[in-house]
């Protein structure tokens, strides 16, 4: 055994490692030693495997020849291009140079060895077919990251997207994207609607962008493609009084639902159709009685004398609310016709 470091000629005392040939240096001395050349200064014997000489940190230039000039186990490739040590830059030329299979690519992928600079790299040069592609993104096998860049470069047809979204294999976030592109006509995203493809979340956002027109919602809720519960999602300011007119004539809202909106917006016009088809009744224990009565103020000169009766005789309108509401003289008028209706 030398004493000294056969390479940096100094003494050998800690850091070292003792190759199979016996020989001794420092672990440093011999690790740059053998990123230039692989073998033993005094005995020309192999110093490190491919696979380890690789893990030391070599040149690209270096890593890319000994992987075309020797003959490496796929296992270990895939070891390799995991833990960082071959580059994407030298897994490029691989690919160039067809060191991999379309077979073996497809495993990398399923596997999630390839970065998404890789797969990005496949599919805009058309080395992953088409029919692949698809096929990765229906088992998930693709990123967010990369179904984006594969919508962004036009990578997939608009048929094929629609056929995707049918399928449900599409995140929310990308199917808000494909959206937010304007990719598809409101009569891609009706009939999709139709086809009961979209959620909660979807549906409102479809809605609430105008990506289909709000007037389509009530035939949506009304053939029961869309829950009703789905109003409560949006801001009153959304619907023209016509409109809650038509939701409430249809029943697609629920009490509740009447109830936040009177409390933001009772306008006449919707109390008005509210009492009228008898449904002030159903809700007037959902509204505290203070808007009750600023909502029976408002209205109070539209009322016609049967509105007025038939909310005294669901117990809407007390006596002494119908006194407010009512000329004196007229009470006696109202009072009998109250007693007429029952």
């Amino acid at each position: 055994m030398y004493d000294n470091c056969g390479i940096c000629r100094e003494e050998l005392i800690n850091n070292l490692k003792t190759l199979e040939c016996k020989h001794t240096f420092h672990i440093d001395c011999i690790n740059s030693w053998a990123k230039i050349s692989n073998v033993c200064p005094f005995c020309r014997i192999e110093i490190y495997s491919h696979v380890d000489l690789i893990r030391l940190g070599l040149s690209e230039e270096r890593i890319i020849n000994i992987l075309i000039e020797n003959k490496i186990p796929m296992s270990d490739i895939k070891s390799l291009i995991k833990s960082k040590h071959i580059p994407d830059i030298v897994i490029k030329v691989l690919i160039h140079k067809n060191i991999f299979s379309i077979n073996i690519i497809n495993s990398l992928i399923t596997e999630n060895v390839f970065s998404d600079h890789i797969i990005q790299y496949l599919l805009i040069t058309s080395i992953l077919p088409k029919y692949i592609m698809m096929k990765f993104i229906i088992n998930k096998a693709f990123t967010e990251n990369i179904i984006n860049f594969i919508i962004d470069n036009c990578l997939l047809s608009i048929h094929n997207i629609i056929h995707l979204i049918n399928k449900k294999v599409l995140s929310n976030n990308i199917l808000k994207y494909i959206l937010n592109l304007k990719l598809l006509t409101v009569s891609d995203i009706n009939n999709l609607i139709y086809n009961n493809i979209f959620d909660t979340d979807i549906l409102i956002h479809i809605f609430k962008f105008n990506y289909s027109d709000i007037e389509y919602l009530i035939d949506f809720i009304r053939d029961g493609h869309v829950d009703k519960s789905i109003i409560k999602h949006f801001n009153f300011g959304y619907f023209s009084d016509y409109k809650m007119k038509s939701f409430i004539n249809r029943d697609i809202l629920n009490n509740k639902v009447i109830v936040s909106y009177l409390s933001k917006k009772h306008t006449e016009f919707i109390v008005l159709r509210i009492i009228k088809n008898k449904r002030f009744n159903d809700i007037k224990h959902y509204i505290p009685h203070h808007i009750l009565e600023k909502i029976i103020h408002e209205i109070q000169d539209n009322l016609t004398d049967n509105d007025i009766v038939y909310l005294y005789d669901n117990n809407i309108l007390s006596k002494q609310d119908l006194c407010k509401i009512i000329d004196k003289h007229d009470e006696t008028k109202y009072t009998k016709n109250i007693e007429n209706n029952k």
